[in-house]
């Protein structure tokens, strides 16, 4: 399936709690999708969820979780991202926009994305917050790391950001990250002084 195969929200509310979405395989997209088009205002909020193992056969999207529309509202809350990965298509390697690619205003607290970008063939980052529109951002007390030893460049990262200018990003602090290189635009995103960030993995 083209993404969503655990949720494909396409209008209405989904909560989820304490909800495992784990073992899934698909052709992009991740298995939670949001994709309002409609301006139907989609509401999807997860909290204490866990994503794991979950694999995608085709390059560029999210792994685990995919929203894109400005018409939704994304909140994810005391999650947890570990080992998701991408397989090969058709013999050729895949890329990734991250496990959690977000093009919706979004709440992100509490969540834990512990992941190897040696299983996602260097895509653009951990969490990615992606608009061709103004969004609102809130991003707080998540611990978002690279396990990868081998990777200590800014080729992949832990949060990315496809256009600062356009994205109004509340970062309220308390979050721990390998490093918030934005390799979009060659500039280091602004993190607050309760943030701590670093190159490397330790």
């Amino acid at each position: 399936l083209n993404g969503g195969v655990a949720i494909n929200l396409q209008g209405g509310k989904v909560y989820a709690n304490n909800t495992d979405i784990i073992d899934n395989q698909n052709y992009n997209r991740g298995p939670v999708r949001v994709n309002d088009s409609v301006l139907a205002g989609s509401v999807l909020f997860m909290n204490s969820c866990k994503f794991s193992n979950n694999e995608s056969y085709a390059r560029g999207y999210a792994l685990a979780l995919w929203a894109k529309s400005e018409n939704c509202i994304v909140g994810l809350n005391n999650c947890n991202f570990q080992n998701n990965g991408l397989l090969k298509a058709n013999g050729q390697n895949t890329t990734s926009s991250g496990v959690v690619s977000l093009s919706s205003p979004s709440v992100v607290l509490n969540n834990t994305i512990v992941e190897s970008s040696a299983l996602h063939r260097y895509g653009v980052g951990l969490l990615r917050f992606a608009s061709a529109n103004a969004t609102d951002e809130v991003l707080a007390n998540n611990i978002i790391i690279d396990t990868n030893p081998n990777q200590k460049t800014s080729v992949y990262c832990s949060f990315y950001c496809d256009d600062p200018t356009k994205i109004n990003l509340k970062d309220l602090g308390y979050n721990i990250v390998r490093n918030t290189y934005n390799a979009k635009t060659t500039k280091e995103m602004t993190l607050v002084d309760t943030d701590l960030s670093g190159q490397t993995a330790d």
